[in-house]
């Protein structure tokens, strides 16, 4: 400060009583708050100037900084950007650093767009009017496209055809998240193991898959059921040579007769003789009394009905033998 008449000049901090003083002026230790200055020009005959009078405001606390939100607000995500708004207690501005980047000037809200694969991270500083910087707030996530990937590690029953009554899935993903199972069009959240009961004979169709942390879905996995519990039936057709219960052949062919495809086992007196096929044909047979057993299963696995045919084979001639004699006094002449 200065004065064309002045020769002294006298000094007012914060309405304290003046005192002498020159300019410059320094003025040191001041509390944060705010001050005010008044200074008065004296010349030599005693005349004091009006006084000029400064204000100011000492800030040395660093402002208050907040992240508000991010969207997503997912640790994990699969998306390629991400928002973040966040707030000062102050007026001032703010740095942003994208993943240990220097930091530069930015404003609320803030995106961070064209993400790479991999954990990422945003740091925020605010400055206030009088120049003093906040501590850094962070915020991180994870960016993850890929798929998980979903094993099936137990199927019973096994896939296809089936006469079960209940089903039980195991499997696992190599990734932390959630399982969909739908059956027959039903979606559901499920966890392994994924079991229940079966209906009604048909087909049935389960998917299931894998949903990471960021979202990302599995490809299915499937498993195809069908189901039918009903029984076939058999039952005798051609019996040959004859169908008569005592043959005097050594061999016999029967045919069977069934409802629905079935494999065949068979025993003779008791004997199994494994599998067969319609007709089953018996050969070399000695003489006596036999008993032919058949039993089916459908590919399903449920049992037909049972069926058994009693023979016997006699190929031995009667013997005839003469018990009186011929009186040889009757004659008869033609």
């Amino acid at each position: 400060f200065n004065s064309r008449k002045g020769s002294a000049f006298y000094c007012m901090l914060d309405g304290i009583s003046a005192a002498l003083c020159s300019s410059p002026l320094s003025l040191s230790n001041l509390s944060e708050g705010i001050h005010s200055l008044s200074v008065e020009a004296l010349d030599s005959l005693g005349n004091r100037s009006t006084p000029s009078s400064v204000q100011w405001i000492v800030d040395r606390t660093p402002p208050a900084l907040q992240i508000l939100t991010t969207t997503p607000a997912d640790l994990f995500s699969n998306s390629i950007s991400r928002t973040i708004t966040f707030a000062s207690n102050e007026s001032g501005g703010f740095e942003c650093s994208m993943d240990e980047t220097s930091f530069q000037s930015c404003e609320s809200p803030f995106t961070a767009g064209n993400l790479t694969e991999g954990n990422h991270t945003v740091n925020v500083i605010a400055t206030d009017i009088a120049g003093n910087r906040s501590g850094a707030a962070s915020t991180s996530w994870t960016r993850d496209f890929t798929p998980p990937a979903l094993l099936l590690t137990q199927i019973v029953p096994t896939a296809e055809n089936t006469n079960a009554f209940d089903f039980n899935i195991q499997f696992r993903s190599d990734e932390s998240g959630t399982f969909q199972c739908t059956m027959n069009g039903v979606e559901q959240t499920c966890r392994s193991p994924f079991n229940g009961q079966f209906e009604n004979d048909g087909i049935y169709l389960l998917s299931v898959t894998a949903v990471d942390l960021a979202g990302n879905v599995s490809n299915p996995a499937y498993v195809n059921w069908n189901l039918d519990r009903s029984l076939p039936e058999i039952s005798w057709g051609k019996i040959s040579p004859s169908a008569n219960p005592v043959l005097n052949s050594n061999w016999l062919s029967a045919e069977v007769n069934f409802s629905d495809t079935v494999q065949l086992t068979a025993a003779l007196n008791g004997i199994s003789i494994g599998s067969v096929r319609s007709p089953i044909l018996l050969e070399d047979l000695a003489e006596g009394y036999y008993v032919l057993d058949v039993h089916g299963i459908n590919d399903w696995g449920n049992p037909s009905n049972s069926l058994s045919y009693a023979f016997a084979i006699d190929q031995t001639a009667p013997q005839l033998v003469v018990t009186s004699l011929i009186d040889s006094s009757i004659v008869t002449q033609t």
